[in-house]
């Protein structure tokens, strides 16, 4: 519900593969194989940005406009500009105008099923 509330009002995700090494019996690497992501992981990853989310709270009631907090910028406007026009010509409508367009387009184009990828 909370994760839902954070993509409805702007949070993006980038969903990357994770690898790990699979070891011998001497602890020698004899392949590799995909890590399988969990709701025990996703829970934790969750529970962490809540409580980013309650301590940069609680520095803004303490402190007030000393409290340093991070926040991501914005994708700089002529690499935006690069990007949509990328997507124009590959005939991709993802509106780059703030987070929330930006991730509503990308869940719909990941919805579409297309076996089409696009490197960006």
């Amino acid at each position: 519900k909370r994760r839902n509330w954070r993509f409805d009002t702007g949070s993006l995700t980038f969903e990357k593969k994770q690898w790990s090494f699979v070891l011998d019996e001497k602890d020698l690497p004899v392949g590799y194989e995909e890590q399988k992501k969990c709701e025990s992981k996703a829970l934790i990853e969750e529970l962490m940005l809540i409580a980013n989310q309650l301590v940069a709270e609680m520095l803004v009631k303490c402190c007030g406009p000393k409290a340093l907090l991070r926040n991501h910028a914005d994708i700089k406007d002529d690499k935006k500009e690069q990007l949509q026009d990328y997507f124009a010509k590959n005939y991709v409508n993802i509106d780059l105008k703030n987070s929330k367009t930006t991730y509503d387009g990308l869940k719909r184009l990941k919805g579409q099923n297309e076996t089409k990828y696009y490197c960006v």
